[in-house]
């Protein structure tokens, strides 16, 4: 059975084909749900990344806030009459904190202590990714100057979010709350 190869052709090129390509143009039953298709993707993923920025802003606020609150402590010597004062510290960190993220290991904390306003400086604590190297906890003494320093990890879910927060242009933002002050002349733990 010989098929007409001739006739097959004109099908696609000839001016029925036309007819119905201009036909296929003009219709618009499922424009709509074209239009739909294309412009929720966008939507959704953009709504997600304000989502999400806004939480990270708001971590990064409630990261803020526990330290100032547990500084505080180290400020009036709470926490250096403490049995273990680099736990009783993390202690009050998570309290407050614990309410927005986890407190486990994505949590570095870094406390030192200096003669002068003058000599304090900003040592790394943390490497390239986020983890504790060369931190130290010494809260100091009455009358001491302190810098204390706290960096959270976040895990950005958002896809393409990440390139464009992210400190490593994946997935991973650093947060990181400092307070700088002088300790109160306490005299021992105050209760």
């Amino acid at each position: 059975m010989a098929r007409d190869v001739t006739a097959e052709k004109s099908s696609t090129s000839g001016p029925g084909f036309f007819r119905r390509f201009r036909r296929f143009l003009g219709a618009s039953g499922g424009a709509t749900a074209l239009e739909f298709a294309l412009v929720i993707p966008p939507f959704i993923l953009m709504t997600f990344g304000i989502l999400e920025t806004t939480l990270v802003m708001f971590v990064a606020t409630q990261l803020e806030a526990s330290v100032q609150s547990a500084a505080r402590q180290i400020r009036t010597g709470n926490v250096q009459g403490a049995t273990d004062p680099l736990d009783t510290f993390k202690t009050l960190m998570c309290q407050k904190f614990e309410l927005v993220a986890s407190c486990d290991d994505q949590l570095v904390i870094d406390v030192r202590r200096f003669d002068d306003f003058q000599s304090v400086d900003f040592p790394p604590f943390v490497d390239a990714n986020g983890q504790a190297n060369g931190n130290t906890f010494t809260p100091g003494a009455a009358g001491d100057i302190v810098l204390v320093r706290v960096t959270y990890n976040w895990q950005i879910k958002t896809p393409m979010l990440g390139r464009l927060l992210a400190d490593d242009g994946v997935s991973r933002k650093m947060l990181m709350a400092t307070a700088a002050f002088r300790n109160e002349p306490y005299n021992g733990p105050l209760n």
